[in-house]
């Protein structure tokens, strides 16, 4: 869980908090973002979570993690001087907890939110980002066609456009 070396740049954007465990507006702000990964982990957004606890307090940053349900990428904070992490992360962030990003591929700070999150400020965020809809992910099936991803048994009927079973 220690966070050692550089940040890795994907092509997804991440959105990252920075929290402790003894900070309860932290606390309180993980299950939204479970909420959050769920929603959208399947379109390409990145959770991670970095534990600003003291290097000795892993097992109880891991165990929070484990009762939240947090299954993102989670890190523990292994670097002493932590104003030197906040200037690297975000030079506007002035060191209060929690603290949230959404980054966009590249690097640029597209949200930031000092203190307990607006969980619906963050979805605009991010869907301002990855768009509306799932639309762009879909494979368009010919008419008639099968949808072989799914089953085989099954065929689609044109005239009451629905599945029908074989």
């Amino acid at each position: 869980m220690a966070m050692r070396g550089s940040c890795r740049i994907s092509e997804a954007p991440h959105l990252s908090s920075a929290g402790r465990t003894w900070c309860a507006p932290c606390i309180t702000e993980l299950p939204e973002f479970v909420t959050i990964h769920r929603m959208y982990r399947h379109r390409k957004l990145q959770l991670v979570t970095i534990s600003m606890d003291e290097p000795d307090q892993g097992a109880v940053a891991l165990d929070v993690l484990k009762k939240k349900f947090v299954s993102a990428e989670n890190y523990h904070l292994d670097i002493k001087d932590r104003d030197r992490f906040a200037d690297l992360l975000d030079k506007q962030w002035e060191g209060p907890l929690p603290y949230t990003l959404l980054i966009a591929p590249g690097g640029e700070i597209l949200y930031r939110q000092r203190g307990e999150i607006k969980p619906l400020a963050v979805k605009r965020a991010i869907v301002d980002v990855l768009g509306r809809t799932y639309l762009l992910l879909i494979k368009q099936r010919p008419r008639g066609a099968r949808h072989a991803n799914f089953c085989d048994s099954c065929r689609f009927d044109s005239a009451s456009r629905g599945v029908q079973r074989q």
